[in-house]
């Protein structure tokens, strides 16, 4: 199974690239917490327009364009606009939508208001007026990922995904290495259930590791650590990525999330499956196709372009001069 993954990148792309569908007469954004506050403040810059969120519209309050720009229009409360759009990152079963509209109909704004998001599945386009993009589901966002069921059939890498990479002074394979285990810093930690944590840490500082997942209260059904292998033997080898995608290619988990971008190329191709990578926010493919390969392939269908065309304009010339 597949996933569509959508970044902030893409947001932003997909909102500017589709400013037209938006009503000129707009006049204020509303933004459904939490992550529809950061595509109606990238909207609301676009159109150089005020914006609030679900609770300072009804309190009548917006967030006003700053000193280095004047509005384009003069909205300085809720009650001054004449037509707010309602705006979420996306929509699926539209509850939260629906939930957000029937707030601001029922606060004493008068003005029209239009409902819109950045992402609509397809089963959920006919619930706004006008979305920005179609994004098919399965699907996943680079800002709720952590956040999101679909980490229940995950693989998830440890170091660099909920924790910080050891500096090669800690990565010792002792006493240093060992405080690191226990005390070093989180940085994404997941709000749901984790299907299999993945580490290429060795089996040996399993109770280091399990103890710090527990201090930091990460709920996972297994955790898989390497095992029959030194710390030299491990780094000689280069075994992480094959390790990795091992364990990925034998369970029934949909993506795998893992730090290093070079190592997500390694499991994507190996497992032949999806492997999202945290440090470049992108989907490794697993079956990439190479530069040389897409050059020849387009090449090839440039000289067949050209033949198709040659023969048009003799056939052309021919019927001409047959004629005359």
């Amino acid at each position: 199974m597949n996933l569509n993954f959508r970044s902030i990148p893409d947001l932003v792309r997909a909102i500017t690239r589709n400013l037209h569908k938006v009503p000129e007469e707009v006049d204020l954004i509303v933004g459904v917490p939490r992550s529809g506050l950061m595509a109606a403040s990238i909207l609301a810059l676009e159109l150089n327009l005020p914006f609030t969120h679900i609770d300072g519209f009804v309190a009548g309050e917006v967030f006003q364009c700053g000193r280095t720009r004047s509005a384009r229009y003069p909205v300085r409360c809720v009650s001054d606009s004449k037509h707010a759009l309602l705006l979420d990152d996306s929509i699926l079963s539209g509850g939260s939508l629906a939930q957000a509209k029937e707030q601001l109909l029922q606060s004493r704004a008068k003005g029209k208001l239009t409902t819109a998001v950045v992402f609509a599945a397809p089963s959920a386009k006919h619930m706004v007026d006008f979305f920005f993009e179609i994004c098919p589901v399965p699907r996943i966002f680079s800002w709720n990922y952590m956040h999101s069921p679909v980490l229940e059939n995950c693989c998830v890498d440890i170091d660099g995904v909920l924790c910080r990479d050891p500096s090669p002074e800690e990565n010792d394979d002792g006493p240093c290495y060992v405080e690191f285990l226990r005390s070093t810093e989180p940085l994404r930690l997941p709000t749901y259930e984790v299907g299999w944590l993945v580490t290429a840490r060795l089996e040996k500082y399993r109770s280091e590791t399990e103890a710090w997942l527990k201090r930091r209260n990460v709920r996972y059904r297994n955790l898989v650590m390497l095992d029959n292998y030194t710390a030299e033997e491990r780094r000689r080898s280069g075994i992480h990525s094959k390790f990795k995608a091992s364990v990925y290619s034998s369970v029934d988990a949909h993506l795998f999330i893992e730090s290093d971008s070079a190592q997500a190329d390694q499991i994507a191709r190996l497992s032949g499956k999806q492997v999202l990578c945290v440090e470049t926010q992108q989907l490794a493919d697993p079956n990439p196709v190479s530069i040389p390969y897409a050059r020849s392939t387009l090449w090839r269908a440039v000289r067949k372009a050209n033949r198709i065309l040659r023969r048009v304009r003799e056939t052309t010339f021919k019927s001409i001069t047959e004629k005359h």
